[in-house]
């Protein structure tokens, strides 16, 4: 079987089978071609014009389908292996990874027969593959020009063929976007490209130009994009219309705001312009009712019908742009459900661009495309060329855009879906648009006018997946094909058999569909038979027809009826063809027609259907059938009645019918004479007489209430009352009480009033009044109406009034009182004695209950009392209320008659007391059973003692008696905190914000008495932030951890996080806070209206964390750039065991579904009884874990455990438990006789006496070897766990410093020297008052002609052949000494800093000099620039320091200060020898300790100079006073640039012990003592400073001692001469110092030295000091005091611990300098310029040599450039390095130039630790070299034009940093000192003698001499 008929069957297998007619939401579809969930997504589609076949675009694949969407090939396009950093051939540095490609685009190319596919892979390459088998023609990917596609995902590619230039013939055009990936991230963003007949044609693809000086298309500006590199452009759609092509685009508003709104654009290029000065662009713009509907989500150009051209203003050949847009959700490119469809004609927008460009071409305003110009001031320039309409450009004014937008409003719009397709078809008269949506919809809408349209039908394709953009009609028009990302189907373009009425079909207004009379059904006009005929076709509702009936209605058994229809719009039978009356489905009746009316019969009755109740009539569909067709078309209602269903009299009167009610008879009828045995008037009832002639009880202007009982007699209200006839029974009165029957005669009294005789009544519910149901019969069972429901009720005082107050308060309509000898309430003729009514006073007081219960001794608290008889009045009780016997004063606010009263406390003058409260009413006293206290509340403690600034903290706070009071109220350093809660030794309150970081104490209020605590303590600090989601993506059911990075995490309780779907809440259990800066918050579970599916999942609306008060944290989702949207995934399922147990084996296997969407393994839980099974491996749809080899117990119900039964295995998974059933350990284990037990036993010890005796044998004779063995293999071991340890740990360590310093970047910056500084230090280091810095300084006489002689000497200075011939000159002189070469190439740089394309013309002039004579002179041309021999190589250096400041500071200097900070913080936590540089961290072996140093890690609290809050520092036991202060000042000052903190020496050090001791500590004082010739400096240990001590940072005060930080000797000491330069501080100097002051020390790194350094300054009256180690010791290589047997290099390990701390920094500096696109910056277009420079003198001189070729480039860059800087730092930044990390700086730098150097680095024993340091890193180093070499070189080139473009911006930024007339004037010192030699030169050059530059040269002379 081949490879086609393979993969068919593989495909056809897993792709669900062809659906013919398939029902969804009652819609047809012809066919469905769906592929399942497994596979991968549909990207595009498009359909072949000539054949209907569908090709699809997917990932990995490419499919073609027949025109019924039948499979019929497949082709892989992927994976491929590929890497976006290399090109697709060749070999790849970066090593290639298994990538998906995604089909981005298809286009059919009809005249080659072939079809273009371009994917994601191979820098977004494009294969041509023939159209009928998808068989691979060609892939061209070879060549830059082969890149079509975005190369990720993330880009938006879109490509369409139609005709190009002239000599192009038909081109492909492409609008792409840019990407963050690799080399070709940035692609032209609109381009023409070839596309010649024969696929293999070496052009294909190529700029669609002949002219090789100019290309067709439109690049970004690359200053855009390293200044804002998330600018980017959309492509949505593009199309062909006339002359032009265009393109549909999402951009943002500008370039420099690509955060701000973004807005929907529309391109244009002439087809006929090879060079894009046609480009223009225009905003699109869809908006009504002050929506801005800014998101073009899709476009379609097509024809209109006939209606919407008349209305838009063009004729229906005219092509119209119907584009589909969306509101954005903020300024994101994420659109919202709100969606609308605007329209637009392309002579509109043809129109609005030529007055664009008139206006342009009028000089008015700018270009407009600021992200191609690079600048938004780009001005149009004025032309007087004519514009007309097929204007194509021209050499100006290109490329164009514009600010004034298109306007259009929505012809439809929708808030439910997003709408993503549209597609137009034209349908008769009419336009139809067909729109699909995000949720699978697809919507039809007729479009009427610009403004106007209806939507008349939406149907679901497939259920929540999107619609892709395009869709296909096929070539009849009779369907279209609608995608999504898993299905293909075929829709019907109409459905008109749907609709089962005329007023259905045609009310939906479908162009396509009509109604068909004869033949009842909506359909096409062309599927209806004579539908020419009159009345048989309608179109409008107007045209239905219709019948009226009369008469309408008549009694069900009345029997035959002659019924009349009356139709309208009813045709004309023919050929004999008759009508017949069809009633409902039960009779037919012929139709006779007279005129315009038929006539029939109704059915007899026996054919009618019986009418049973609870309604009186039948409603039958009366049809009219025309025998022609024999279909039933029109139809009315005709109804049948029945009145003997009504039992009532007041229901038969009621009815609309003619229905009478007999009263003797009781019966409804509609024959009354019939039926009726009496028919007077007053014996009938008549319909027309209504229900109020009827007999019946009418309610009683009062209620009726009986007191149960009480024989009470009832009287009713009543009408029109019958007098029974002879023979017939009298009246009863029913009444139902509580489900049972009670009767009671009843007589009339007159025909008004009817009285039921006297009864007693009684009930049982406990309500106070019962309502009871009453009805009246007579004559057995005859019921007299109750229509309005009167009713009687019966009432019981004593059921709910359980005291005499409020026994009183009830209702007074049922007379209650109090019967105080029964002590219950009644009424008064069931109280034997002692009634009392309701006006008395009760007795008997209560007070029940009160609270609070306690109160402050100062009163004002206020006491609410409940009980019982507490007065019907408030002066009944006014001032008689005492609270343990003190007066209380009563408020009449809180008084509840009876039942509560209130009042306000007194001062208590006892102090804490308690008693009882007393009550007076009246005569009456009571008094409380409980004692309420007088307390005095104490506050002892608050938890916690921090929260965020923005309040909402849970502070308790800890005392006694917190709950004293009515009124409680909190203070927590001076805010307001809301008392939540109290208890007597709590009080919970919440934390209002605070506008301020402050601290304070704790104040509380109850009633009267105010209690403050200002020993405890309450800090407000700064809010948490969040900083990162790492976990975008849960379930549904929720609980799986949320990992989060933030700051200030621990300054809230009980973070939580939250989501809100579909406008519900939803938040999940409390975070864990694990440090500052991470926390793991379990994700809230969801309830949501749909399911979420993988393709689908359920996107929040928003998410947040609730953090206390803080609300910045509460919607991540509004910032859209930082926080990704959160998604919920369908749960996991696991699926139980088949038989419910499973049997134990090593690996337990689990099934389920849905496993890898979301969870990891770590995110499972497997219990196996009460133990855990540990998962070892997860797949899609496999649980793996391996379960204990013991049994564990099971866990029963009530958790308990049961070791004798089967243990039973669960999943957890968030909030989810899955029961999977029982783990059967009965075969686990092996039953082993006792017997062979022990046999085996006795044989095993017998096999190990043998060994034993072999190997002490063998030991004896390798005793002493094995001994020495053993020993050096602990060494090793030991020596191995320490270095790994310390490594360990010490990266540990440092990684928590870092992330204390990136929260410090993020609050201070980094601390960048601005331009002039750090420039000032690479051209002329050390000097602090160069002339360059101030005005000249010449005797005022002499300014004015100086100046003027100066001004024209800068004139020959820009004279390109005097300055190339001037430093000729100096450099042939032999006293022009180094330092005057770099000191001219300082001054050069600078005088031309206003020019700095000049400057780079000269250094390119004077490079190419330098590299003629090296490749001339020198046999080795690798030389070249290898030492600064030469003003050409210092120029180098200062050209790519001024063009990479911008690059620095945006990208590599935060690796760099990173790297340098990582390095200080690493050296600082061991011991630094203050006198040698010595330290026990580094990684130069020449500053390395190589003793045992015993310290300890203290914490003091140091106060700053400004007294400031005491803040905790880590210091070393053993380090100097002046190495504490450096600690302290940079802990202090740590955000401070170091130049704007005080200095070391400005500042004492004080202990301060308690508040009257203070010690200044200092490196040298009477305390210090000789020993010998040697004295120790001063350390803390020395004055025995404990842990936690308190310091304080005071001004320096004078003293007779010597303090170290003045002995300039010591390494790290006096930073004051940093600035001091070493060689002076003339104009000319510019030596490189490799650190400040470093040539004064002889313990640099550049020469260590192994006796002691001891120079005068390290002498004191001729005593040696020393801090950590004696110099003596290092002469005779032996170790410290402490004993250390160990040699010193075995402290060479240090070195390594130091590396491996430090590698991440170092990884990151080296990766960011040789990537070309890091960190967000692309490449500095300097250095392509620089390298592409170099590679066209290596092919000018005819070097092939690589290898020469990258050492120039390393010499150039690396060694030129970024080695000072690695080993200056301070170069870039306001900092202080010390020579120890100046050391570890030169080791790294060192690396970083072996790592450009091609050659290999022999490394032996002897080497230098600082080669084998990094021995097994400089390989990878070197590949990221040579990779970074080679990505520049693929980069296409840069043009002289934009690299002007970009000098000009540098001179303009820069031109007055210096003043040029002092260089000029340094410059003019060296031109006057070699005039001669200069003159002769100028004269023997012919161009210089061309023009006269010797002669230009005495003028200037003559003039600064004051002789002209």
């Amino acid at each position: 079987m081949d490879t086609f008929a393979t993969l068919r069957i593989v495909w056809v297998t897993v792709i669900s089978s062809i659906l013919l007619c398939n029902v969804c939401s009652g819609q047809r579809f012809e066919r469905t071609f769906r592929v399942p969930s497994t596979e991968g997504s549909f990207i595009n589609f498009v359909m072949d014009p000539d054949t209907n076949s569908i090709y699809i675009g997917a990932s990995n694949k490419i499919l073609k389908l027949s025109r019924d969407l039948v499979l019929e090939y497949d082709v892989s396009t992927g994976p491929e292996p590929d890497n976006p950093a290399c090109l697709p051939t060749g070999e790849c540095t970066y090593g290639r990874q298994v990538t998906d490609n995604i089909n981005q685009v298809l286009v059919v190319d009809t005249s080659a027969n072939r079809l273009i596919s371009c994917g994601s892979v191979f820098q977004g390459s494009c294969q041509l593959r023939r159209r009928d088998d998808l068989s691979l023609i060609a892939y061209p990917k070879s060549e830059p020009h082969h890149f079509i596609a975005a190369n990720s995902m993330e880009g938006s590619t879109y490509a369409f063929i139609a005709p190009g230039p002239s000599d192009q013939g038909e081109v492909l055009y492409v609008g792409v976007s840019r990407t963050d990936r690799g080399l070709f991230s940035n692609p032209p963003t609109v381009s023409s490209r070839t596309v010649a007949a024969d696929s293999n044609n070496i052009n294909i693809f190529k700029f669609a130009s002949s002219d090789e000086f100019s290309e067709p298309k439109i690049d970004m500006n690359p200053n855009v994009l390293s200044s804002y590199p998330r600018f980017n452009i959309k492509y949505v759609y593009g199309f062909s219309s006339g002359f032009y092509s265009y393109f549909v685009t999402i951009q943002p508003q500008s370039y420099n705001i690509p955060s701000g709104p973004l807005l929907s654009k529309i391109v244009r290029i002439c087809h006929d312009d090879n060079k894009y000065h046609s480009y223009i662009e225009l905003p699109l713009m869809c908006s009504a009712n002050s929506v801005n509907y800014n998101l073009v989500q899709a476009a379609y150009v097509g024809k209109p019908g006939a209606i919407l051209a008349g209305n838009m203003g063009v004729t229906p050949n005219d092509d119209v742009l119907f584009a589909v847009f969306s509101k954005s959700q903020s300024s994101s490119d994420n659109p919202t459900s709100s969606s609308a469809l605007c329209v637009y004609t392309i002579k509109d927008i043809n129109r609005a661009m030529k007055a664009r460009i008139q206006d342009c071409f009028n000089g008015n305003g700018n270009l407009g495309i600021d992200w191609s110009t690079g600048t938004l001031s780009t001005g149009c320039r004025q032309s007087n060329l004519p514009i007309n309409d097929d204007f194509c450009g021209f050499e100006v004014n290109h490329p164009m855009g514009g600010t004034m937008p298109i306007p259009a409003q929505p012809v439809y719009s929708t808030n439910s879906a997003t709408l993503t397709a549209v597609t137009s078809l034209e349908v008769q008269e009419y336009t139809v648009v067909f729109l699909g949506t995000n949720r699978g919809h697809l919507k039809k809408v007729v479009v009427t006018s610009g403004t106007s349209g209806h939507e008349y039908e939406d149907l679901t394709v497939v259920t929540n997946s999107a619609v892709l953009p395009s869709m296909y009609f096929t070539q009849d028009k009779n369907y279209i094909y609608v995608a999504t990302q898993r299905q293909v189907t075929l829709v019907p373009v109409e459905n008109c058999g749907q609709y089962s009425t005329c007023g259905e079909c045609l009310g939906v207004r479908d162009p396509y569909c009509g109604w068909c009379v004869l033949d009842n059904k909506c359909s096409r006009r062309s599927e209806c038979s004579d539908a020419d005929i009159t009345f048989r076709w309608a179109t409008t509702l107007q045209e239905c027809p219709t019948i009226s009936v009369n008469p309408g209605y008549i009694p069900r058994t009345q029997g035959i009826v002659r019924v009349t229809i009356t139709g309208q719009n009813i045709p004309a039978l023919t050929g004999g063809h008759s009508y017949s009356c069809v009633f409902g489905n039960f009779a037919t009746t012929s139709a006779t027609v007279v005129g315009t009316q038929l006539f029939c019969n109704s059915p007899p009755a026996s054919k009618i259907p019986a009418i049973t109740g609870p309604r009186d009539n039948l409603v039958s569909d009366l049809f009219l059938l025309a025998s022609e067709t024999n279909q039933k078309f029109v139809k009315t209602n005709f109804t049948f009645y029945e009145c003997n269903v009504h039992a009532s009299c007041y229901s038969c009167t009621s009815s609309s019918f003619n229905c009478d009610w007999c009263i003797y008879d009781n019966v409804c009828t509609h024959r009354r004479t019939d039926v009726c045995r009496y028919v007077s008037n007053s014996e009938l009832v008549l319909g027309n007489d209504g229900p109020d002639s009827c007999p019946q009880i009418l309610p009683s202007e009062e209620e009726t209430l009986i007191p149960e009982g009480v024989t009470t007699e009832i009287v009713l209200k009543a009408a029109n009352l019958p007098i029974p006839k002879s023979g017939q029974l009298g009246f009863q009165c029913v009444l139902d009480i509580e489900g049972n029957m009670r009767r009671v005669q009843a007589a009339v009294l007159d025909d008004q009033t009817l009285q039921c005789q006297a009864a007693q009544y009684f009930y049982s519910r406990k309500v106070l009044s019962l309502p009871i149901t009453l009805s009246v019969e007579w004559n057995g069972h005859y019921i007299i109406d109750n229509p309005r429901n009167a009713q009687v009720f019966l009432y019981n005082c004593s059921v709910t009034h359980t005291s005499c107050g409020v026994c009183h308060k009830s209702n007074e309509k049922f007379q209650c009182g109090w019967c105080h000898a029964q002590d219950q309430c009644t009424i008064r003729d069931q109280c034997p004695a002692m009634w009392l009514d309701r006006l008395q006073t009760c007795p008997n007081p209560r007070v029940l209950q009160f609270t609070p219960v306690a109160g402050p001794v100062e009163g004002g608290t206020i006491v609410t009392m409940r009980g019982e008889n507490l007065g019907k009045q408030f002066s009944q009780v006014d001032n008689n209320v005492y609270v343990a016997g003190i007066a209380c004063q009563t408020l009449e606010t809180g008084f509840v008659p009876e039942e509560q009263l209130t009042c306000r406390t007194g001062a208590s003058a006892q102090g804490i007391m308690a008693g009882p409260i007393q009550v007076k009413v009246d005569q009456y006293s009571g008094r409380s059973n409980a004692n309420f206290s007088y307390v005095n509340s104490v506050i002892l403690s608050v938890s916690p003692t921090r929260g965020p600034k923005s309040g909402g903290s849970r502070v308790t706070i800890t005392g006694q008696h917190m709950n004293a009071g009515s009124t409680i109220t909190a203070t927590v350093a001076g805010q307001d905190c809301r008392v939540m809660e109290t208890t007597s030794t709590t009080a919970v309150c919440i934390t209002s914000a605070s506008t301020m970081l402050t601290s304070g104490g704790v104040r509380m209020k109850f009633d009267e008495a105010t209690k403050v605590n200002n020993n405890i303590r309450f800090e407000y600090v700064v809010d948490p932030t969040i900083i990162q989601i790492l976990t975008d993506k849960t379930i549904k059911s929720g609980g799986l951890p949320v990992q989060v990075m933030g700051t200030n995490l621990f300054s809230v309780q009980q973070p939580r996080m939250t989501v809100t779907v579909g406008g519900r809440t939803f938040t999940g259990e409390p975070c864990i806070v694990k440090t500052e800066n991470i926390m793991e918050c379990p994700s809230p579970g969801i309830v949501a209206d749909r399911n979420a599916t993988e393709d689908d999942p359920i996107q929040a609306d928003f998410y947040g964390f609730i953090m206390d008060g803080v609300l910045a944290t509460r919607n991540l989702s509004q910032d859209s750039s930082l926080f990704m949207p959160y998604l919920y995934y369908p749960d996991p399922i696991f699926y139980p065991f088949e038989d419910g147990e499973e049997q134990m084996t090593e690996n337990l296997i689990i099934r389920g579904e849905n496993l890898l969407l979301v969870i990891k393994e770590e995110d499972i839980t497997v219990l196996i009884g009460n133990q855990r099974c540990n998962v070892t491996s997860l797949a899609k749809d496999l649980l793996t874990c391996r379960p204990p080899e013991a049994k564990p117990a099971r866990v029963e119900e009530d958790g308990g455990l049961n070791y004798g039964a089967q243990p039973q295995v669960l999943v957890l998974v968030g909030d989810l438990e899955f029961f999977i059933g029982y783990l059967d350990y009965s075969g686990a284990g092996i039953n082993f006789p006792l017997e062979a037990q022990i046999g085996l036993g006795v044989a095993a010890g017998l096999a190990l006496v043998v060994i034993m005796i072999i190997l002490i044998v063998y030991r004896r004779k390798s005793k002493e070897s094995d001994r020495v063995l053993k020993k050096m293999q602990m060494q090793m071991d030991i020596l191995e766990s320490r270095v790994a340890r310390e490594c360990k740990e010490a990266f540990a360590e440092l990684q928590t410093d870092i992330t204390e310093l990136t929260n410090d970047l993020e609050g201070g910056g980094i601390p960048f020297l601005d331009y002039r500084n750090y420039t000032m230090r690479v051209l002329f280091p050390g000097c602090d008052d160069h002339p360059v810095l101030r005005d000249l300084e010449v005797p005022g006489g002499k300014a004015a002609y100086m100046e003027k002689g100066l001004k024209q000497f800068g004139q020959l200075i820009n004279n390109k052949t005097f300055l190339v011939l001037f430093i000729r000159t100096l450099e042939e002189q032999k006293n022009f000494t180094m330092r005057d070469r770099c000191n001219v190439a300082s001054l050069v740089m600078v005088a031309l800093q206003g020019r700095m394309d000049y400057a780079t013309d000269i250094l390119k002039a004077l490079l190419a000099q330098l590299i003629d004579r090296t490749v001339l002179e020198s046999k080795n041309p690798k030389l070249l620039m290898r030492r600064t021999e030469s003003v050409a190589e210092k120029m180098l250096t200062n050209w790519m320091s001024f063009m990479l400041y911008k690059f620095l500071r945006e990208c590599a200097g935060e690796p760099l200060y990173m790297l340098f900070r990582a390095i200080k913080q690493q050296v600082e936590k061991g011991p630094v020898d203050t006198v040698t540089g010595e330290a026990r961290y580094s990684l130069s072996e020449e500053k390395l300790i190589r003793q045992q140093i015993e310290y300890k890690i203290l914490t003091v609290n140091v106060v700053g100079v400004d007294d400031s809050q005491p803040i905790p520092v880590k210091v070393l036991d053993c380090d100097t006073i002046t190495q504490v202060k450096e600690k302290l000042l940079d802990a202090i000052y740590r955000s401070t640039p170091f130049s704007y903190r005080p200095h070391k020496d400005d500042v004492d050090l004080e202990w301060r012990q308690g508040r009257l001791g203070r010690l200044t500590l200092q490196d040298d004082d009477l305390t210090s003592k000789p020993e010998g010739e040697w004295k120790r400096i001063n350390t803390l240990s020395h004055y025995q400073v404990p842990d936690g001590a308190i310091m304080a940072l005071v001004p320096r005060q004078q003293t007779g001692y010597f303090n170290l930080s003045g002995f300039s000797g010591l390494s790290s000491l006096s930073t004051k001469s940093l600035t001091k330069n070493p060689y002076g501080n003339g104009a000319a100097d510019c030596m490189n110092v490799s650190s400040p002051g470093l040539s004064r020390f002889p313990g640099s790194p550049a020469s260590r030295s192994t006796s002691p350094i001891i120079t005068p300054d390290h002498m004191e009256n001729g005593i040696k000091l020393w801090h950590l180690v004696k110099h003596h010791d290092q002469d005779m290589q032996r170790e410290g005091d402490r004993g250390s047997k160990m040699v010193s290099e075995i402290y060479l390990t240090r070195l390594l611990a130091t590396k491996g701390t430090l590698q991440k920094f170092v990884d990151d500096l080296f990766e960011t300098i040789f990537s070309t696109a890091h960190r967000g910056s692309t490449l500095p277009l300097a250095i392509k310029y620089l390298f592409d420079f170099l590679d066209e003198q290596a092919e000018r001189h005819a070097i092939t040599d690589p290898s020469v070729i990258h050492t120039w480039k390393s010499n150039s860059l690396p060694l030129r450039f970024w080695i000072n800087l690695i080993k200056n730092p301070n170069f870039v930044f306001d900092i202080y390095k010390s020579n120890t990390v100046d050391a570890c700086l030169s080791v790294i730098a060192q690396t970083f130039m072996d790592s450009c150097s091609i050659s290999d680095h022999r490394l032996g024993k002897d080497s230098p630790s600082s080669k084998l340091l990094y021995a097994k890193d400089i390989p990878q180093y070197k590949n990221w070299v040579n990779r970074y070499y080679q990505d520049i070189q693929a980069i296409p080139p840069i043009s002289d034009q934009d690299m002007n473009a970009v000098l000009a911006e540098e001179s303009r930024l820069h031109y007055n940093e210096y003043n040029t007339i002092s260089a000029l004037h340094e410059l003019y010192s060296y031109a006057n000192k070699y005039s001669e030699e200069l003159l002769s030169l100028l004269e023997m050059d012919d161009t210089a003698r061309k023009f006269k530059l010797a002669y230009k040269l005495e003028q200037v002379a003559s003039t600064m001499a004051g002789e002209v």
